[in-house]
């Protein structure tokens, strides 16, 4: 979960040291102030790096790590955002 001073941390030198490792497939961060997240993923065929963001609640992701789908809705289940909650069913 990125907090605003820790953002750059988990974004550049953590993101550094996890894909160093090379059992490690995805790396996801999640913004705690709103609806978004980033999901690195190690491609397998040349064992580069990507990204998927993703900022709808509806937006689906594949861990393919372990065959998990999530939509951004339950990442944030039980979370008030700051603001408005974009998460809102009412």
């Amino acid at each position: 979960m990125l907090s605003s001073s820790t953002a750059g941390l988990d974004e550049t030198d953590k993101l550094l040291a996890y894909t160093a490792i090379r059992t490690i497939r995805e790396y996801l961060v999640v913004s705690s102030d709103r609806c978004a997240v980033k999901l690195f993923f190690r491609r397998t065929a040349d064992e580069t790096w990507g990204v998927r963001p993703h900022a709808l609640p509806t937006d689906s992701l594949t861990f393919e790590s372990c065959g998990c789908t999530l939509t951004l809705a339950e990442i944030y289940a039980g979370v008030d955002l700051p603001g408005r909650n974009f998460l809102s069913t009412e």
